[in-house]
């Protein structure tokens, strides 16, 4: 299933599902833009974009998704050290709050899981 129009639709299902997983109580902050969605989803989303998000191999429905997963990995690994390191700059450096193991833990998830929902989106969409 290589059909243009139907990697479409699959770009359009990963950006309901980027916006739907953005919007649920673990993700959300309720101070974000546009509703519920938290300042740490979009950025989770625009430093995905920059660091080629939707460059993934792939042809058809199943390998973009598998390629999608898989080959983001290593990008994936640099965004969760890059958010430890800035994560730990800013509370101990920038705002000298005490270290808070469960903020870094949240933060970096949500980056990495809105990076990679960024992906799967923008790889069906450029295939298509």
């Amino acid at each position: 299933m290589d059909n243009k129009y139907v990697l479409i639709v699959m770009g359009a299902i990963m950006g309901t599902l980027w916006w739907f997983v953005g919007e649920l109580p673990y993700f959300a902050s309720g101070e974000g833009l546009m509703g519920g969605v938290s300042y740490d989803w979009w950025y989770g989303a625009l430093i995905a974009v920059g660091l080629g998000a939707g460059s993934t191999g792939g042809t058809d429905v199943v390998s973009i998704l598998v390629e999608g997963i898989t080959g983001y990995i290593e990008t994936m690994v640099k965004l969760v050290i890059f958010n430890v390191v800035l994560m730990l700059i800013w509370t101990l450096g920038l705002q000298k709050e005490a270290f808070d193991v469960m903020i870094v833990v949240h933060s970096t998830v949500l980056v990495v899981v809105s990076a990679l929902f960024t992906n799967l989106t923008l790889s069906y969409i450029k295939k298509s």
